[in-house]
């Protein structure tokens, strides 16, 4: 609904800036000659000069592309919004910041795409158990590719790790 009130606010402001003649507003009944003189010397005076109509239309088309670009952003915007992940890439999600927390250096952590063959994920119902690896900087800066298991139960808007092995060790609990 408002996109249609912003197409038709432009197409009146196009109108009136561009389409409209303002010699429509001239009256066709002029009773004497003197009467036309002053109708004459008043239109010429309420009338915009040639420069200014160019001026109004410099300003006016570019004011109106800039609206219709707003417009389309908005409307391509809320396509993005739409897009929705499944529960498994939500869980190796968490499941990577989890991880990082115990990693030397977080900032360098690479991890595998979703999917793959390097990550397993098995759910049951709010349940999942994520296998996989992470590569990142051990305490001497050199790189380093750590196995993980994890598990974790996805409480809604909250998850929660149950365990956490990294290389074969229990880091959590």
């Amino acid at each position: 609904m408002d996109t249609i009130f912003i197409f038709i606010f432009i197409a009146a402001i196009a109108y009136f800036l561009f389409i409209r003649n303002p010699k429509d507003n001239q009256s066709s009944i002029i009773i004497d000659s003197t009467e036309a003189e002053r109708a004459k010397l008043s239109f010429s005076n309420s009338t915009l000069s040639e420069e200014n109509k160019r001026a109004l239309k410099m300003i006016g088309i570019p004011i109106i592309i800039i609206i219709l670009i707003v417009i389309g952003v908005k409307n391509c915007s809320n396509n993005v919004t739409d897009i929705k992940i499944s529960n498994k890439e939500k869980a190796f999600y968490m499941s990577q910041h989890y991880v990082k927390d115990y990693l030397k250096a977080p900032s360098t952590a690479k991890f595998p795409i979703y999917p793959s063959n390097d990550v397993s994920i098995i759910q049951n119902d709010s349940l999942f158990i994520i296998t996989s690896w992470v590569d990142a900087n051990n305490s001497f800066n050199a790189p380093l590719r750590n196995k993980f298991s994890i598990r974790l139960i996805d409480l809604g808007e909250q998850w929660k790790m149950e365990y956490l092995f990294i290389n074969n060790e229990q880091v959590y609990p």
